[in-house]
């Protein structure tokens, strides 16, 4: 099966935003690291995109050291999106790249 998924698109913000998966299996090995680095480079050269926005839940703050690690920065915006995963709102903390 997938190891996990990552996509771009643009819904409104100011920027397009990122997002990503990966499955449990695979969590601590830099897929989702390798994935959204990859992403970015194609964001900037090919999609000529030069800022980015991405969110992660709170509760995983994992997800937030991923977008770190890539060049991501809060902005101090907590939204709080449904999670299908949660069946609940969650809070999510907005973050920015800016290429």
């Amino acid at each position: 099966g997938p190891v996990g998924v990552i996509g771009l698109f643009e819904d409104g913000d100011v920027a397009p935003e990122t997002g990503y998966w990966i499955g449990r299996d695979y969590w601590g090995r830099g897929f989702a690291t390798e994935a959204l680095e990859g992403a970015l480079v194609w964001a900037s050269r090919k999609w000529r995109r030069r800022a980015l926005v991405a969110g992660h839940f709170a509760d995983n703050p994992a997800s937030g050291r991923v977008l770190e690690k890539a060049g991501f920065l809060y902005t101090g915006e907590v939204r709080k999106p449904f999670s299908r995963a949660r069946c609940a709102p969650v809070d999510t903390r907005r973050m920015v790249w800016l290429a």
